[in-house]
């Protein structure tokens, strides 16, 4: 069964929202689209997929758009049970591209975040992607209370094509204030 394909004006008028929003919700990667020439075009089922996440109203999870629509079950995993953490980032014919994934405790993907778009340089999506996972981690902190979040990602310098890892949940004891933190392990603290 194949989904009726759209133009912006046709989306925008479904989700009750301007073009101008439906071009900034595509460039944010929120809204699944491929462009034919000058034309955005958007599968139906792609749009239903958009309309059916659960949007909140005020501010986003964590403050950042990139975990907006989640559910609540999806943000208590990630600030619970996320594991670790990759990154990629691709530059194509003027469009830029970062997706992170999280992984679970079996080293197994459970969900990403995908920035597509022609607005922002490589360089500025992964900046704002940095900000969001900053966000994410003062979220995890102040949900366990035994864990340090290993940051390797670098604001200054985005990942490569491959995913690289970017974050590491570590268990046992926190030493030092979030940010600063660093992780001991059961063993040395004879727990």
């Amino acid at each position: 069964m194949s989904s009726q394909l759209l133009g912006v004006p046709d989306a925008a008028r479904r989700l009750g929202l301007t073009d101008v929003r439906v071009r900034q919700l595509i460039d944010e990667g929120r809204i699944a689209a491929t462009k034919v020439g000058r034309t955005w075009i958007i599968r139906e089922d792609d749009l239903a997929e958009y309309s059916k996440k659960q949007r909140r109203p005020g501010r986003p999870l964590w403050g950042s758009w990139y975990f907006q629509d989640l559910g609540d079950e999806l943000q208590q995993w990630l600030v619970e049970d996320c594991r670790s953490m990759k990154a990629q980032a691709s530059e194509q014919t003027g469009q830029h591209e970062i997706r992170v994934v999280f992984y679970d405790r079996e080293g197994k993907p459970h969900h990403f975040i995908h920035d597509s778009g022609y607005s922002r340089t490589l360089a500025e999506k992964w900046k704002q992607t940095c900000e969001a996972l900053e966000k994410w981690c003062q979220a995890v902190y102040r949900a366990r209370p035994n864990v340090v979040v290993e940051r390797k990602w670098d604001p200054s310098k985005p990942p490569g094509l491959d995913l690289e890892e970017v974050s590491f949940v570590n268990e046992g004891q926190r030493v030092g204030r979030p940010g600063e933190s660093r992780w001991v392990s059961r063993s040395e603290t004879g727990t």
